[in-house]
C-alpha cells in the first residue's frame, strides 16, 4: 500500500460517483423550482409563481445560472400544458403485483385526462465519440419509460390513447477533465 494512487476501477467509481451526485443534486433543483410555479395541494399552476431570490442552487451553491437555466426551462414547459392540467412531481408509482416501483420525475394530466410522464436524465455527452445520445443509454430509458407507462395503465387505469408525452428529457452536464495518474476528478462547469 506504499502508492496511494487509485486504480482504474476505483477512479472510474469515484468519477461516476462524482456524476450521480451531481445528477441528484440538479433534480434537486428542479424539484426547488417546481414548488415555486405549482401548488403542492391542488397541483395547479400558482397565478404568481413564488420568490425563490433567497434559494442556494444544490447544483452551485456559488452561481445560480445553472439552477435559473433548469427553472426557466421547467416553466416554460409547465405553461405549455392547457390550463387546469394537474402536475405531480417525485410521483411514487408501484405495482403490487409485480412488486415492481419507481419515481416518476414529472406527470402532467390535462383536464382531458391526457398524461405526460417525463423523467429527467442528467448525462455527460463524449461529444468526441457521440453527436446525440448513445443508442444504449436510449434503449434502456426506452425500458424504463415502458415500465413507468406499464405501471400507471395497471395501477391507474390510464388506456394508452391517453398518454401524450412520455419521453426522458436529456440535460447535458459539462465537465472539466480528469487524469487517473494525477487524481483529478471531473467538476461541473
Amino acid at each position: 500500500f506504499a502508492s496511494k494512487s487509485l486504480t482504474t476501477d476505483e477512479f472510474e467509481d469515484a468519477v461516476n460517483d462524482i456524476k450521480a451526485e451531481n445528477g441528484t443534486k440538479g433534480h434537486e433543483d428542479i424539484e426547488y423550482a417546481f414548488k415555486l410555479f405549482v401548488d403542492e395541494t391542488t397541483g395547479l399552476l400558482r397565478a404568481n409563481k413564488l420568490d425563490d431570490s433567497g434559494y442556494v442552487s444544490q447544483l452551485n451553491p456559488q452561481n445560480r445560472d445553472m439552477y435559473e437555466l433548469l427553472r426557466d426551462n421547467l416553466e416554460t414547459r409547465l405553461k405549455s400544458f392547457p390550463a387546469g392540467t394537474k402536475f405531480l412531481a417525485e410521483a411514487i408509482m408501484y405495482d403490487e403485483k409485480r412488486n415492481m416501483a419507481g419515481t416518476v420525475d414529472f406527470m402532467a394530466v390535462t383536464p382531458e385526462g391526457k398524461v405526460s410522464i417525463l423523467d429527467w436524465k442528467f448525462m455527460d455527452l463524449n461529444t468526441d465519440t457521440y453527436e446525440d445520445v448513445p443508442w444504449y443509454k436510449i434503449n434502456a430509458w426506452n425500458i424504463q419509460m415502458e415500465q413507468y407507462k406499464y405501471i400507471a395503465a395497471t395501477t391507474l387505469g390510464i388506456k394508452n390513447e391517453d398518454f401524450e408525452q412520455t419521453r426522458m428529457i436529456p440535460i447535458k452536464a459539462r465537465y472539466s477533465g480528469t487524469s487517473r495518474a494525477r487524481n483529478i476528478k471531473p467538476v461541473l462547469l
